[in-house]
């Protein structure tokens, strides 16, 4: 924490963080509040998980989510402005489309970790998966 003395009235300052994810994902960690997501491009790539169970709010703009099934069904879920849910720790899914060219959310972690993040894909009928710090996919055991 900073502190701005106003004489009588010292400022506690909030400390915020900000981690740059990619060229299109931006995160600021806010303490006490959470994290915010500023996402200006989709994320076309592979489906991932989060290491925890969290409540994601859309603070500003609306995205289109896309979820992988372990059975490689892919269903697609509209998140609007204002709307909140929760994802669990294995949720595999990736944004796809961004409406208004942009979306700001804000992220409440729920639980303990749980797991280590991971990418998935699924081809030939098999669900794969890596590791966050991993190179090569592997078959999720059944």
């Amino acid at each position: 924490m900073r502190v701005i003395d106003f004489g009588d009235h010292p400022v506690t300052m909030l400390d915020i963080t900000q981690e740059r994810m990619g060229p299109h994902m931006l995160k600021v960690h806010v303490p006490g509040l959470g994290v915010l997501h500023h996402f200006t491009a989709p994320d076309l790539g592979d489906y991932h998980d989060h290491p925890w169970e969290f409540r994601s709010t859309i603070l500003k703009g609306s995205y289109m989510e896309e979820i992988l099934l372990p059975d490689g069904r892919v269903l697609t879920a509209p998140r609007h402005q204002n709307d909140s849910f929760i994802i669990t720790a294995g949720w595999m899914h990736r944004i796809i489309e961004l409406p208004e060219g942009q979306c700001w959310t804000c992220i409440e972690v729920l639980t303990p970790k749980v797991q280590e993040p991971a990418f998935y894909r699924h081809e030939g009928g098999r669900l794969l998966r890596r590791q966050w710090n991993e190179a090569n996919f592997a078959q999720v055991a059944a």
